[in-house]
């Protein structure tokens, strides 16, 4: 995520010290926090949060299903393309060397 001007940046130590103002600032945009002039975290309101989540299983569970639809497919054409076939099983007799009959 890019920072926009609508996106202030508290240095650490400013935001422990003002962390009511980090709050209630979240409620209208994104606030990040920076350490060592790099941007560490971000504070969102609880209903942003709430909303990213959902889109996140959103987006988990549009791939799983993609996935599954590939899977299906691939396993579908190899079912109709099978350019040799497995011939029968056949039992056998395992051997038995000298040392496994003592």
């Amino acid at each position: 995520m890019e920072k926009t001007a609508l996106e202030p940046t508290w240095a650490l130590a400013q935001a422990k010290a003002r962390l009511s103002e980090v709050i209630r600032a979240s409620k209208s945009a994104p606030q990040i926090i920076s350490t060592d002039g790099s941007p560490s975290a971000v504070v969102v309101n609880f209903d942003e949060y709430l909303n990213l989540m959902r889109l996140r299983r959103e987006l988990i569970l549009q791939r799983r299903r993609a996935s599954l639809n590939l899977l299906r497919d691939l396993n579908a054409e190899e079912e109709t393309e099978a350019d040799f076939v497995l011939p029968d099983r056949v039992e056998r007799p395992i051997l038995q060397l000298e040392d496994d009959k003592k």
